[in-house]
């Protein structure tokens, strides 16, 4: 990597809320980058563990924190982003960790294609030992037909807290959709690459999301495959879906017709009313 001869100011926003056993790995992952011109918020929503006594430690080197209830992950980014004075903006989730050196490679990016608005990058899947659980594969470029693909098998995805973009790209695309759950970031790429932003993929691991069983994504699966084919087809992917959701309605009827059977039985019935029974007294 060469040394950067500029430094963009980045802007990062960290949303939290009771991740106290995780959240000092990912500030430790960002101050420790080294970047000379980095701006850290985090923007807390009213932690009752740990996680006041962790941001606290480490206050000299954030620009700002807050830490008060919200409307969720979306809503804190948007008002973190708000606050966000930087050339480029990018956010780690309190359970995500930057890789060393990965502000520096963004940095190298800005100064030889100046022109580039979203930069993004590969990610690993880890467990709570730092097992590699799934690594990202190498990107050929962000296409809108590889967005549109976003849920499929054989489609290579670029890891959300490797990515960073530029400030203008905030300023037309966003503020988040606060009214979707869990794939409000799929959302602002499409509207990015449809608006003509350029992207430009690095190919090397530039982060690590935390896999366990109260991560967001991992937690409600199903619900985050179904707004993922909801955003596509908001953006004009229909075909693309199609597929993807006849695929689903077909492995529900699969189990609907297995399992309906044994709730209509006697036997499951005969226990229903045996553990209710059980319950009163």
């Amino acid at each position: 990597m060469n040394k950067p001869s500029y430094f963009p100011k980045i802007s990062i926003v960290t949303p939290s809320f009771n991740q106290g056993e995780y959240i000092e790995k990912t500030i430790t992952s960002i101050i420790n980058q080294g970047y000379p011109n980095l701006e850290y918020i985090i923007m807390d929503g009213g932690s009752t563990d740990r996680t006041l006594e962790i941001i606290k430690k480490y206050e000299e080197h954030l620009h700002y924190w807050v830490s008060e209830p919200d409307g969720g992950q979306t809503n804190a980014l948007n008002r973190g982003f708000k606050i966000a004075s930087g050339e480029y903006l990018m956010w780690v989730n309190s359970d995500d960790y930057l890789l060393p050196g990965t502000l520096l490679k963004y940095s190298e990016v800005h100064n030889t294609k100046n022109h580039i608005d979203v930069i993004v990058g590969l990610g690993r899947l880890v467990d709570t030992h730092g097992n590699i659980v799934l690594e990202t594969p190498p990107i050929d470029e962000v296409s809108l037909e590889s967005l549109y693909n976003w849920n499929t098998p054989q489609n290579k995805r670029f890891a959300q807290p490797s990515s960073i973009f530029k400030k203008k790209v905030w300023n037309e695309c966003g503020p988040f959709d606060e009214s979707l759950n869990f794939l409000f970031d799929l959302d602002f790429w499409l509207k990015a690459k449809k608006k003509g932003f350029h992207y430009h993929v690095i190919n090397e691991y530039l982060s690590e999301e935390l896999y366990h069983n109260q991560q967001k994504m991992t937690a409600y699966r199903h619900l985050a495959n179904i707004e993922i084919a909801v955003v596509i087809i908001r953006h004009g992917g229909d075909k693309y879906q199609k597929k993807y959701l006849d695929k689903m309605a077909k492995k529900l009827y699969f189990y609907e017709s297995r399992i309906q059977p044994m709730l209509d039985s006697r036997l499951f019935k005969m226990l229903v009313k045996l553990k209710n029974t059980m319950k009163k007294k």
